[in-house]
């Protein structure tokens, strides 16, 4: 049966989507792509309620469909309003793009079709210490964590595992001389520490010895695996995204152990994800270390290189077909 699917992203996005949206046009399915930034200027988005129901008009440069109409939404990236900027005058920005932003949150929450994923399921499942307290119940290993803006604290636990990273919570970048200065994943010493902590915690990591590191992207009831020698490589030790564009086609096919495997999966429906991108180091023990995971990650730099077929088990969950549950041999 044909589907209607609406994508929702932002004009800026991958090549990845379009391949999506490729292969659901293929299996005789519709895909709407939203690109969030350009509403409301080039979107138009009408909300319906009364005592008998609500629905929804939703008008893209290309199509135009009611909220009824909708079987399924793909929630990839957000930026409402992004499109206001310099159209707007700037004393009326800030309430226009909130006005945008709330508008859509509140169209995409009351859609009751399948989603990959809900908002606020994201945005919960998002949540870091969270994520670490899930993969733990699970029997996953993870790094000793500290989240702190004490710097006290911060200096005990370093005194304690001795080799501490640390990091942020959220990615973001710093602009010095209209330079973008991104937040990379650091080694830290006591000594580092001072009273400015106070003021913006951060997150601290016990410092796992890295043999490689692994990224498995979950769709529905398959993962998908790649794995990276970052420490064959100068300036990746520590974290291999300052090196990332270098070693993006270094990545290769790993098979996953069945245990771990499993167990990615059981952390995605314990957070209600039918999508998930997971990072795990293997460290010189053998031992798969649990940090994160993405609910919104990255995914077409796998398949770019690696020919995974990523982008259409995406279009095949979105459309509700049957997927081929092994993606990948356990070990």
């Amino acid at each position: 049966m044909k589907k209607t699917i609406l994508i929702v992203t932002h004009s800026n996005d991958h090549e990845g989507v379009d391949k999506v949206i490729a292969h659901l046009e293929a299996d005789g399915h519709h895909a709407i792509r939203l690109d969030t930034d350009l509403f409301p200027a080039k979107v138009s988005l009408s909300l319906f309620q009364d005592d008998n129901g609500l629905d929804y008009a939703l008008t893209t440069p290309t199509a135009r469909i009611s909220g009824a109409q909708i079987d399924a939404v793909w929630y990839r990236r957000f930026a409402p309003g992004a499109g206001l900027v310099g159209a707007v005058d700037k004393a009326y920005l800030d309430a226009a793009m909130g006005e945008s932003r709330e508008v859509l949150l509140n169209f995409l929450a009351n859609l009751t079709c399948f989603k990959v994923d809900d908002y606020w399921t994201v945005r919960r499942a998002g949540q870091k210490e969270l994520q670490l307290a899930v993969a733990r119940e699970l029997g996953m290993t993870i790094p000793a964590t500290l989240i702190s803006n004490e710097p006290d604290q911060v200096k005990a636990f370093i005194k304690k595992h001795k080799n501490v990273v640390a990091k942020m919570l959220h990615s973001f970048a710093v602009y010095q001389d209209n330079k973008e200065q991104v937040v990379f994943t650091s080694d830290i010493q006591a000594e580092h520490i001072n009273e400015s902590l106070t003021l913006c915690p951060m997150v601290f990591q016990q410092k796992i010895a890295k043999q490689r590191e692994l990224r498995i992207t979950v769709v529905g009831e398959q993962c998908f695996c790649i794995g990276l020698q970052s420490q064959n490589y100068s300036g990746a030790e520590v974290d291999w995204r300052r090196q990332g564009l270098q070693l993006i086609d270094r990545w290769q096919v790993e098979a996953l152990p069945a245990e771990v495997q499993a167990q990615c999966l059981a952390l995605c429906r314990k957070l209600n994800l039918n999508y998930g991108a997971i990072d795990i180091i293997v460290d010189t023990d053998g031992r798969y270390v649990f940090l994160e995971v993405n609910p919104s990650g990255e995914f077409y730099w796998a398949e770019q290189f690696n020919d995974m077929a990523i982008t259409r088990a995406l279009a095949q969950l979105l459309s509700c077909q049957p997927v081929n549950p092994v993606a990948v041999k356990a070990a």
